[in-house]
């Protein structure tokens, strides 16, 4: 689990910010990415001598702290939301990330992108190069950059950015930090083992959900979609039963001439208005599809109509059209009902429910006895801070987490600090709690320490302070 991509270590005078769960293109990305897009604004305002600008100057229990200039922005993991986009059109997705991202390439960092579930689909991207990268016999890897200008990146991480040749994690000050989405707390669930299996991804519901953004799935409104299952249902049951003559007839005259009339109006369409419009050398073209569906508008109408002297041709017209009605059901109205219900669907290829909502001391336990879903057999992280997000909680515990104990193959520390970056999302469906009391939250990571951070976008103070927990404290051997 590491990532070669540089550089392994910060300097002095820079910093890390981090940043997730923000989900442009979800029911509230457009507020959010404006709110998104003045905190971008004010971290590239950050100076790195005086004059200072105002939102990088606060005080922290009563010492003046000024933020550095950061050298990497981290997006760790559900920056995008491909999984349930507004209106379930992935459109919105690249509406909302239009100028964040814009913004992103101007400013003078690296920027760091770490997929997590929400928009694993980026992580295609990767394949992709991956792919090309096998025709030159070149390595499989875990992560590509996208474009280099001057002495800045923009890199795409599959789930994790933990860079160093051992995996150890980004240096800053002494301190090793490895940054990871946080989905990989989750209790294990079904299309996760499947794909670690048949060593792809798995994820049915993601392939529906491409089919529904389709340009014709998206005409169809769950209500039409919910109709058209119903009709095809009744379809069903007719063909089922052989001794439906008469309505078999009837379905046929009807559905027939709803054939004939699209097929009808596709002639009309590209009728000699049309025509006028554009070029010669394309007006024959146009003039062949006019005949074939001109063609096939008598041949069905006299079928219709024969098939009231001969019954079995209605028979045979309403299999066919009852076949090319399943089609039309199977890639419109089946995976925007899907879509629609994903939540849902999804939960039915679950074992149990997510962590999303918890804050660290319930993943991770203080003490090896504690009770919690968090397997330490399978950790194998070596850095002496992880930080995460997909929980939609901030939270930084000022005390180590035990991990696991040491072993031959483990040559990791036995307690690690764990931070939760928060979230940018104001769903209603999770409200400000005792345990989860703020939003719009990032992490701050320089020689000082690591630091919980939020802006405040309407607020006189738009960067406020909510934790810290010094590097020295995280590099002493006493656990605090």
């Amino acid at each position: 689990m590491t990532d070669a991509s540089g550089p392994d270590s910060i300097d002095k005078d820079e910093s890390v910010i981090v940043v997730s769960d923000l989900h442009l293109g979800g029911e509230f990305g457009h507020e959010t990415s404006g709110r998104f897009c003045n905190f971008l604004e004010a971290v590239s305002r950050f100076s790195g001598k005086a004059p200072f600008s105002r939102e990088q100057q606060f005080r922290i229990g009563g010492i003046d702290k000024v933020l550095k200039p950061p050298k990497k922005i981290i997006l760790l993991g559900d920056i995008l939301e491909f999984w349930a986009s507004r209106c379930r059109n992935r459109d919105y997705v690249t509406l909302d990330a239009l100028k964040p991202f814009a913004q992103l390439q101007e400013m003078d960092c690296d920027v760091v992108y770490v997929t997590g579930n929400h928009d694993e689909d980026v992580e295609e991207i990767i394949d992709a190069a991956n792919f090309e990268n096998k025709k030159k016999t070149s390595p499989e890897k875990d992560s590509i950059d996208l474009f280099t200008q001057n002495t800045k990146k923009f890199s795409l991480h599959k789930k994790h950015y933990i860079p160093g040749r051992n995996g150890e994690g980004l240096e800053v000050g002494g301190v090793h930090y490895a940054f990871l989405h946080g989905h990989q707390f989750d209790q294990q669930q079904l299309p996760y083992s499947i794909g670690e299996c048949i060593g792809a991804r798995f994820d049915p519901i993601s392939y529906i959900a491409d089919i529904a953004n389709t340009q014709a799935a998206k005409k169809v409104t769950p209500v039409i979609a919910g109709a058209l299952v119903v009709i095809w249902i009744a379809l069903a049951v007719v063909l089922g039963n052989r001794e439906n003559g008469p309505l078999v007839s009837a379905l046929t005259l009807i559905l027939g001439g709803v054939i004939v009339a699209s097929l009808v109006n596709t002639v009309v369409l590209f009728g000699s208005g049309c025509q006028k419009k554009i070029s010669i050398l394309q007006v024959r073209p146009i003039q062949i599809l006019q005949g074939v569906a001109a063609f096939f508008a008598l041949l069905l109408t006299g079928l219709i109509l024969l098939g009231f002297v001969v019954p079995w041709i209605h028979n045979v017209l309403f299999l066919v059209i009852f076949a090319i009605f399943s089609l039309l059901v199977a890639f419109t109205a089946v995976p925007i009902l899907v879509v629609s219900l994903q939540k849902k669907f999804y939960s039915f290829w679950q074992k149990t429910t997510s962590i999303k909502g918890s804050d660290v001391e319930k993943i991770i336990p203080k003490e090896k006895s504690s009770a919690s879903d968090f397997n330490p057999e399978k950790y194998s992280l070596t850095a002496d801070v992880v930080v995460f997000g997909h929980t939609h909680c901030a939270n930084m515990p000022e005390s180590k987490h035990f991990v696991r104990k040491k072993s031959q193959e483990y040559t990791g520390p036995e307690r690690v600090f764990f931070c939760n970056t928060g979230n940018w999302e104001r769903d209603p469906a999770m409200p400000l709690t005792k345990e989860c009391p703020f939003k719009e939250t990032f992490v701050y990571i320089d020689h000082d320490g690591l630091f919980l951070m939020r802006w405040d976008d309407k607020g006189k103070e738009k960067i406020q302070f909510i934790k810290r927990i010094p590097a020295a404290m995280i590099t002493h051997n006493v656990i605090p």
